[in-house]
């Protein structure tokens, strides 16, 4: 029986989410606008496929880094290190971005961008832990609030800000607006939430063996394979979204207007979130993520409709209203992850195994997508990314259909 852990102030809570927003404000910025617009630079003809590829690869460099990150954080008992320098390493990774523009070697491009993934990835595989870590059971709820306002924050000040960048060809000052974030957040969370030394972990772990054993803690990987069905959903066509309203809605300055409507989207997810929040306290979070994942394919189906019907209006309502789905099914979901975790001593190992239900999908779907419009592209690209959401209509489903069956006494 581990001792609980002291009650956190609002100013360690604030500081323990702060990293949220860089981490949000980097990808938020570079999947679906920075990169893309390099990708095009270097590759115009076949912008989808290589897109496709050098997130596959990215996303395999987490898929391994992650994990193991956050189980030697558990085995050094004190993740600072780990965080401190990863951050500090991801700095150098996006000034050497900066550096890069659209004028060098793609191959040098291709490289900085996945030594980006791997920084990032030691920094975020131990801090992932974080909210187990220090916050007391009775406070997760909140603190779990916080990430999400933080996360959507970071979105919305990514996309908002470097597409403005992006779209006057200021590729350094995005890169290093998102370096500049990432430094003052970390000196927030250093100067107060990690000033203190960690709580000590219980001496005994209850997982033998890297993976937790699956029959003891099948909520566990419930959660976990949820998460991967609908981040497929979302990642089959992420990346991809600018290039749909360039070539298919034939939106005016995509760059500016797909980043102000995905900062949109964003701030409609903030009081959906809350409110899904107050709607798991009250029936459970299982409803709530069964009817936001439930939602989120619905909407992706209508896009469907709108790729062969293209209409800005219709795009910016079926965003909104996919904003709101969304972030009420992570902050949900996120609280439930931590619900289900096998053991504190673990919370790195196992947050970071968790982790995999994020970038797994990444590994996949983007590729698939790639291709997927490359071959469709003869016929119409109306027709590829048609393809694009019927897939990410049909994981949405599967995610509300598999966490349907959860039941948390099996935690």
């Amino acid at each position: 029986m581990q001792a609980e852990l002291p009650r956190a102030s609002l100013a360690t809570q604030l500081a323990l989410a702060a990293p949220w927003l860089a981490y949000n404000v980097q990808w938020g910025a570079l999947l679906p606008i920075v990169i893309p617009a390099q990708v095009a630079a270097f590759a115009p003809h076949a912008k989808e496929l290589a897109l496709g590829v050098v997130m596959d690869v990215g996303a395999a460099i987490a898929l391994v880094v992650v994990p193991l990150a956050g189980a030697l954080s558990d085995r050094m008992g004190d993740r600072r290190p780990l965080v401190g320098g990863g951050a500090a390493a991801t700095i150098v990774a996006l000034l050497v971005l900066a550096a890069l523009g659209t004028h060098a070697s793609p191959w040098a491009f291709v490289g900085a961008v996945l030594l980006l993934q791997l920084t990032t990835n030691v920094w975020g595989g131990p801090y992932a832990a974080t909210i187990p870590d220090r916050i007391p059971a009775a406070q997760r709820g909140v603190a779990s609030a916080w990430m999400m306002v933080m996360s959507v924050a970071g979105t919305v000040a990514g996309a908002a800000v470097c597409g403005v960048l992006v779209q006057r060809g200021a590729y350094a000052a995005a890169y290093a607006f998102i370096a500049a974030v990432l430094a003052v957040t970390m000196a927030a969370v250093f100067g107060i939430a990690y000033a203190r030394p960690p709580s000590p972990h219980p001496t005994a772990r209850r997982n033998a063996g890297f993976f937790p054993n699956v029959r003891r803690h099948r909520a566990f990987y419930t959660v976990l394979v949820t998460r991967a069905f609908v981040t497929m959903g979302i990642y089959s066509i992420y990346e991809f979204f600018l290039y749909f309203l360039a070539d298919v809605v034939h939106v005016r300055s995509p760059v500016v207007n797909g980043s102000l409507l995905l900062a949109a989207a964003a701030l409609t997810g903030v009081p959906a979130a809350l409110a899904a929040g107050r709607a798991g306290d009250r029936v459970g979070p299982l409803r709530v993520v069964v009817v936001s994942s439930t939602a989120m394919s619905a909407i992706a189906a209508l896009f469907v409709a709108l790729a062969f019907h293209p209409s800005w209006t219709a795009t910016i309502v079926l965003a909104l209203l996919y904003g709101a789905a969304s972030c009420a099914y992570q902050a949900v979901d996120w609280a439930l992850a931590i619900q289900v975790l096998p053991a504190r001593a673990d919370a790195g190992k196992d947050m970071g195994i968790w982790h995999v239900s994020f970038v797994l999908p990444q590994l996949i779907a983007p590729g698939v997508t790639g291709a997927v419009i490359v071959a469709c592209k003869p016929v119409s690209p109306a027709l590829g990314y048609a393809v694009a959401f019927a897939l990410a209509a049909l994981w949405f489903a599967l995610g509300a259909t598999f966490v349907a069956r959860l039941r948390l006494r099996d935690a």
